[in-house]
């Protein structure tokens, strides 16, 4: 009997963009993403669809209060970098995909990766970053992820921790040109 290879990730690409409107840099990266992704499904998360999104959560009460709380105490940029991070985890934990900065861009299609449980892209050698962030809907190491930025003390809220976490955790990365170059990378 022919065995059927589940996808353990959906093919889906998340982009956020809180802050409106988007800049023609991002508005053309993201588009060049979905050119070389035809078949795939695009979700573009504004605070709207964020909130919605969060409220259907098990973690609905806890994540929109840690939401209004980083508006109250963070200024503009790290408002909206804040609120991203927790959001890309939500949206990935809950409808699976992968996430990607807007100001990032594919450099070949990403559909072979679709069978790993977890994408962690390196920011630098050794540095693992938030930019890029694929899972299966569900994945238990993105809900102890989500855990861990809303029990954090809201001024302690620089990054996720996945770099400490996934090199104690062991898990497997890959390197930032695997799937986009980045102005950022490489360094």
């Amino acid at each position: 009997a022919d065995v059927v290879q589940s996808l353990m990730i959906h093919s889906i690409i998340h982009h956020i963009w809180l802050n409106p409107p988007m800049p023609e840099r991002e508005r053309w990266l993201t588009s060049s993403v979905r050119e070389i992704h035809p078949f795939w499904d695009f979700e573009k998360w504004d605070e709207e669809r964020a909130l919605a999104l969060i409220a259907t959560t098990e973690w609905k009460d806890k994540a929109i209060a840690r939401w209004n709380k980083i508006g109250e105490v963070c200024d503009s940029p790290r408002k909206w970098a804040y609120r991203s991070d927790l959001l890309r985890l939500i949206a990935v934990h809950e409808m699976g995909g992968i996430y990607m900065d807007c100001d990032m861009f594919a450099v070949r299609p990403m559909d072979d990766l679709l069978d790993e449980e977890l994408l962690l892209m390196e920011f630098r050698k050794n540095n693992v970053g938030e930019g890029l962030i694929g899972a299966e809907a569900k994945n238990q190491k993105i809900a102890g992820l989500i855990n861990n930025i809303l029990f954090k003390p809201v001024n302690r809220l620089d990054g996720l921790g996945i770099g400490s976490i996934a090199r104690h955790q062991r898990w497997r990365t890959f390197p930032p040109d695997f799937f986009c170059p980045h102005p950022r990378m490489g360094s």
